[in-house]
């Protein structure tokens, strides 16, 4: 019921139509040939001034792979705040350390080859399992990134809790939308982390 108007919506764009689909990859991963490491979803706003280097938003998918429904989405805030949204497909969204980082690597890498990105002006965002990817990233190399963003979490906890976390994040803008009556991820659980970030400054 929520979703099905959001299809209709975007199947009405040419651009969107034609666009493939990344959930084979996701059957990949189940069947074990593959979790589509290196695929990534590229939007840049037509008006977007390319004369300077652009703010990007890096998406992260949540369970059950990279839905079109996603990038639509954030195409439509991407076209009215000016920024390309970037968003790398990881199989069903098992995201691991390694292949987190991987996968931002090769998607920046690609998309800088389209567009020239801002690199002071990097913002990243995780969905339900694609905040284990943002929490892996912000441990690893947070001082990169001009914002975090978590949407119905789900946390890396071990990264969250590092010393090297709390470093590279110290004082970094971090946002984290969660609800009350989300059944698959506990608004408690949110909540817990939450505190711990903020305890770490």
């Amino acid at each position: 019921g929520l979703t099905v108007p959001i299809y209709r919506e975007l199947e009405q764009d040419k651009g969107f139509h034609k666009l493939g689909s990344a959930l084979p990859l996701a059957y990949d991963e189940l069947l074990g040939t593959g979790n589509g490491a290196g695929q990534a979803y590229l939007f840049i706003p037509p008006m977007l001034d390319r004369s300077k280097p652009v703010p990007a938003l890096v998406f992260f998918h949540g369970s059950g792979g990279n839905f079109k429904a996603y990038l639509w989405l954030l195409s439509r805030v991407a076209d009215r705040l000016g920024f390309v949204v970037i968003a790398p497909s990881f199989g069903m969204g098992n995201w691991e350390k390694s292949e987190s980082r991987a996968c931002y690597e090769t998607a920046i890498t690609a998309t800088s080859r389209v567009i020239s990105i801002d690199p002071e002006n990097i913002h990243i965002m995780g969905l339900s399992n694609g905040g284990l990817a943002v929490s892996q990233l912000a441990g690893l190399m947070g001082k990169r990134f001009r914002s975090l963003i978590f949407l119905s979490p789900v946390f890396d906890q071990a990264s969250i809790q590092s010393f090297s976390f709390q470093q590279e994040c110290q004082g970094r803008p971090i946002f984290v939308l969660s609800g009350d009556d989300d059944d698959r991820v506990p608004i408690e659980y949110v909540n817990r982390v939450v505190m711990q970030m903020k305890t770490a400054g």
